[in-house]
């Protein structure tokens, strides 16, 4: 019988509740996961933080303010000499023009403001669905559909020894091994 120990990924990428979502995405990406163990300093696992979690919490966030705070108008942007051409609304944005990518790569940008404003205690599943190494692959892949998860905490003796993912029982049971990322090296 092939059990969860067998399959796991070991050593998980973890994240700490303090973790900004940004770096969140950073790390996730960059492991080429979908989604983490969320681990707090002398209380083991407290959640899991996935991709989905992210994308839920943008989704349900309000966009980039449409209107100043201060509630000026344009007449307080536009310049009050009549010599000057008045500015177009691309004259008045910092960085128009800019190449799409180069935008995407600057994170002071407003489009990054909400992810670098709220951390991985904020949006994570708090339920944590775990498992032993020692059970079945039968037994995780029920533990998954029966509580609707896309992972497993593989715990012994308070421990995280891995994740179990459905790629993972996938690629078990077509005989292979899933690929992963290599984690970036700092």
């Amino acid at each position: 019988m092939i059990r969860v120990r067998d399959v796991m990924s070991p050593e998980p990428v973890c994240v700490s509740p303090e973790t900004t979502l940004r770096e969140v995405a950073e790390i996730l990406s960059g492991a080429g996961i979908s989604g983490a163990p969320v681990i707090a300093a002398g209380e083991g696992v407290v959640g899991v933080i996935s991709a989905s979690d992210i994308i839920d919490f943008v989704a349900s966030s309000p966009g980039v303010p449409t209107e100043r705070e201060d509630g000026g108008d344009w007449d307080d942007i536009i310049s009050a000499e009549k010599d000057e051409p008045e500015p177009s609304f691309v004259d008045l944005w910092e960085d128009a023009g800019a190449d799409v990518l180069e935008r995407f790569r600057e994170v002071a940008g407003p489009e990054w403001n909400v992810l670098e404003e709220h951390t991985a205690a904020e949006v994570m599943t708090s339920g944590v669905v775990s498992i032993g190494p020692e059970q079945s692959l039968v037994d995780a892949a029920r533990a998954m559909l029966d509580n609707r998860v896309h992972r497993l905490i593989v715990i012994e003796d308070g421990r995280v020894l891995g994740v179990i993912t459905e790629t993972d029982l996938v690629a078990s049971q077509a005989g292979g091994k899933t690929e992963r990322a290599e984690a970036p090296s700092e």
